[in-house]
């Protein structure tokens, strides 16, 4: 899909598309699984799928729907221990080039994803060092808090996910206001 929106200086999102408690409270109940990620790309720039999120994935469906998102939306795959080849596999399967496999450590049979290994529990660097993906855990949802964390977030981020009880969709608008107004965003 073609969008007119102009790149972003921090890309947002969530880990996951579906958690169940988003159903009725963030995606309308009238609103068709398979239009779940095209009606997320509107608040989100990016999602972080997890292992439990991309093993559960139909490659096809999601493939459909991720080619419905603007141009500029990004997929992270986090894979655990060893899980590097397995979420190619995944990846490939969708075959999207806007996917990038967040890794422990680089798996050098994987050579067609670009993989970028963890610096730290919450922060993914591409093998250059000079972009990275930032998770931050949330257990509420507290304006001068975000404040606070966004003004130590890593300036290499290129993208912040959102992860936890208060990793909603709904709140990524008030988050990337936030960040508009400190120079972040």
């Amino acid at each position: 899909m073609s969008d007119v929106t102009p790149p972003r200086a921090l890309l947002l999102g969530t880990a996951g598309l579906a958690p169940a408690d988003w159903a009725g409270s963030y995606y309308p109940d009238d609103l068709p699984e398979d239009w779940r990620l095209g009606y997320y790309a509107n608040d989100c720039d990016c999602v972080l799928l997890m292992p439990h999120d991309w093993r559960a994935l139909d490659a096809a469906a999601f493939a459909e729907a991720l080619a419905d998102t603007p141009d500029g939306f990004r997929c992270f795959i986090a894979t655990g221990s060893g899980d590097a080849a397995a979420a190619a596999a995944v990846a490939a399967a969708v075959g999207d080039p806007r996917i990038v496999l967040l890794v422990d450590r680089a798996d050098p049979a994987v050579t067609h994803l670009p993989q970028w290994p963890r610096d730290d529990d919450d922060r993914w660097c591409d093998p250059q060092r000079r972009r990275c993906v930032v998770r931050w855990w949330l257990d509420d949802f507290d304006l001068r808090a975000l404040r606070r964390r966004a003004d130590g977030l890593d300036r290499r981020a290129e993208a912040l996910i959102i992860d936890g009880p208060c990793g909603d969709p709904g709140r990524v608008g008030e988050l990337r206001t936030l960040l508009e107004l400190m120079g972040r965003a």
